[in-house]
């Protein structure tokens, strides 16, 4: 199985990683500083979504309205735009 997982090297997120692909599943890593393009690339063949990504700690309201928000609103919009039909947790 192809998963993507967001926020891939938050503490949950790289422990998710880990245990996925212990049972030989590819695992697709996105997180800050990864480019849109490779985001984009991962959703057209993942099977399955784990959206862990997320501000928790912002300095700013914006910044978690940004991290949050706007950052599930732009992987919404992507899923779509790439027509996967991934499951997203």
């Amino acid at each position: 199985m192809n998963i993507l997982v967001t926020g891939a090297k938050g503490f949950i997120g790289s422990n998710v990683c880990l245990r996925f692909k212990e049972g030989k599943h590819a695992v697709f890593e996105y997180d800050l500083g990864c480019a849109d393009a490779d985001l984009k690339s991962a959703l057209e063949c993942a099977d399955f979504i784990i959206h862990l990504a997320g501000i928790n700690r912002p300095l700013k309201p914006e910044e978690f309205i940004d991290g949050n928000v706007n950052f599930t609103k732009h992987l919404l919009d992507l899923v779509e735009e790439t027509g996967s039909k991934a499951p997203i947790l």
